[in-house]
């Protein structure tokens, strides 16, 4: 199992976070809220809304890898600028 708190919560500690404790305390409390309610409006959800789909933009970088596969350097060559041309021309 991944989850290493799953398999043991009693001695499980924490590697990512100072002294391997959780974070707490109100006033950090406050400071998330107020970060996190900046993006609780309509306006900004209305705009972020398009973006939750992102499956013409998966088709197309998979047009586009098709032609130019990441195993590949073709970076420092003129042939990348064609075969990216030709991927969007193939999705188009």
């Amino acid at each position: 199992m991944w989850c290493h708190y799953r398999q043991d919560p009693a001695s499980y500690q924490r590697n990512e976070l100072p002294f391997g404790q959780d974070l707490h305390g109100e006033e950090l409390e406050k400071a998330l809220t107020t970060v996190f309610n900046e993006y609780l409006t309509d306006v900004v959800v209305k705009k972020l809304a398009p973006a939750a789909n992102s499956q013409r933009n998966e088709s197309l970088y998979n047009v586009v890898g098709s032609k130019n596969p990441r195993i590949r350097f073709y970076g420092g060559s003129k042939s990348n600028d064609f075969r990216v041309a030709c991927g969007i021309s193939q999705k188009n």
